[in-house]
């Protein structure tokens, strides 16, 4: 007792004796004792913040990202039923657009629970229900309209389903570019604390053993922090790292230098935001040439290794037998692309035509894509070509649905070919961009131009304003 006592005097005589020194040394480490503690407070907040976001922003994304995965496939297989103009491939198609319509409204669900405390998030979420259901009812009596009435009434009918289309895609595209936005920015936003809180750490590190509570307590959160944006990191990659790869694989197939003896030939194509599957070909073997284009059902790596399959198919196909017709060419490759599109697990399917290119301007085509234009020189008008027959990849066996076709070309006159990226193409208002228009600027470029390559460039300066919800892909080809 008389110990503690006489060190009580002791500890009053030095604070007595040194009492300036303290003063100075308390007006010093209270004021840093105070930041250190507000910046583990703040610490604190971003790493709950983080922990929220994992729970709910990122599942969210990926939510949206399924949702628009079933939406999409539902959208292929009405657009299937109706191509096919017939009972068969209406009680096909329609099942699996009904299977992926019954998914979409479980993902509608599962985001209505996710964010059930959002009720301006629900808003959404309802206007979305609302367009799928109603594109889904839409879609049924477009294909309706083709097999029981006629091809005049589904066209119509078509503009109808298509105007719903583009309303249904821009709603899920803002979604998923919104929950996109706030997931990086959470990101970004612990990248910020993490150098901050890194910064205060070293200037605050002597005072570690004195706050040792308060230090313990910065660390914790810190390591939360760090926990977190990891965990983002990845979960960004993921989310993100696949479009990468797929780009690589789309673009590394494309050819370096185009060219047909006796014509003039230009490509180009166009990524959109995100990966799709358009695929063209210029491919000399033999005496022979030939054109491919094409456009694999989805996005993502699948849909590259689709396209990659197709490209290797058609070149190891061609270079042994270079002087087969084009429906047969399809026909072979096709048997081989159903069965491995079938272990992915997915739907997938690709729209193409292959045009043979023979003597004297003549070419044979076939398979079903998007109609062809020719610029006719001395009628200067534009003249429709259409595609007929079936998409590969979805039936084992096309035997007997794909014919070959043919058409002329005379001297000075320019084909071109493209794919639905470029007529889906939206602007601000969100009007597509569309056939007919594309047909009018098409046929003015080349009364006004006979370069190939000023042509494409005048198309392009074109939908500079628009907005590319898919890849978009342009091959013109002009004889001398």
């Amino acid at each position: 007792m008389k110990d503690i006592k006489s060190y009580i005097v002791s500890m009053k005589n030095f604070f007595i004796q040194y009492r300036k020194i303290v003063t100075i040394t308390a007006a010093i480490l209270i004021p840093i004792l105070a930041f250190f503690i507000i910046e583990a407070v703040v610490t604190g907040k971003n790493a709950n913040r983080a922990n929220h976001a994992i729970e709910t922003t990122l599942p969210g994304a990926f939510a949206y990202v399924r949702l628009e995965r079933n939406v999409m496939n539902m959208q292929k297989w009405l657009y299937y039923v109706g191509a096919t103009r017939n009972e068969k491939g209406y009680d096909s198609g329609f099942k699996e657009a009904e299977a992926y319509y019954q998914q979409a409204l479980k993902e509608i669900d599962n985001l209505k629970k996710m964010f059930a405390d959002d009720p301006a998030e629900i808003k959404k979420i309802e206007e979305i229900d609302v367009a799928i259901n109603t594109y889904y009812e839409v879609g049924i009596e477009v294909a309706n309209a083709y097999v029981d009435q006629g091809t005049f009434y589904g066209n119509a009918m078509l503009k109808v389903f298509s105007s719903i289309d583009t309303e249904l895609s821009n709603l899920l595209r803002e979604k998923m570019r919104k929950q996109t936005e706030e997931t990086m920015s959470i990101n970004v936003s612990i990248k910020s604390v993490l150098q901050n809180t890194g910064v205060t750490f070293i200037f605050l590190g002597f005072l570690v053993i004195v706050l040792g509570i308060v230090s313990f307590n910065f660390l914790v959160k810190r390591d939360q922090l760090n926990e977190s944006h990891e965990k983002l990191s990845k979960a960004m990659e993921a989310l993100w790292g696949e479009m990468e790869l797929a780009r690589k694989i789309q673009t590394i197939l494309l050819p370096e230098a185009p060219s047909i003896k006796g014509y003039d030939i230009t490509a180009t194509m166009i990524p959109a935001d995100e990966v799709g599957g358009d695929y063209y070909d210029i491919i000399n073997v033999g005496n022979k040439n030939w054109i491919v284009i094409g456009d694999v059902s989805g996005h993502g790596v699948s849909a590259g290794l689709v396209m990659m399959m197709v490209q290797t198919s058609i070149q190891t196909v061609l270079r042994q037998y270079p002087k087969q017709n084009p429906t047969r060419l399809l026909n072979t490759i096709n048997h081989v692309i159903s069965r491995n599109i079938q272990r992915f697990g997915e739907k997938k399917y690709m729209t193409i035509t292959v045009l043979a290119c023979e003597e004297r301007g003549k070419f044979v085509f076939s398979g079903l894509h998007q109609d062809m234009m020719v610029y006719r020189n001395l009628k200067k008008r534009v003249e429709l070509v259409e595609t007929r027959g079936m998409w590969i990849g979805l039936l084992e066996k096309i035997d007997g649905m794909c014919d070959d076709d043919s058409f002329n070309m005379k001297k000075g006159d320019v084909l071109f070919l493209f794919t639905d990226g470029i007529t889906e193409a939206v602007d601000a208002e969100g009007k597509m961009f569309g056939q007919d228009q594309l047909a009018n600027i098409f046929k003015k470029y080349c009364k006004s131009s006979g370069d190939v390559n000023l042509i494409k460039d005048k198309l392009l300066g074109e939908i500079r304003n628009y907005r590319l919800k898919d890849d978009a892909t342009i091959v013109i080809l002009k004889r001398k």
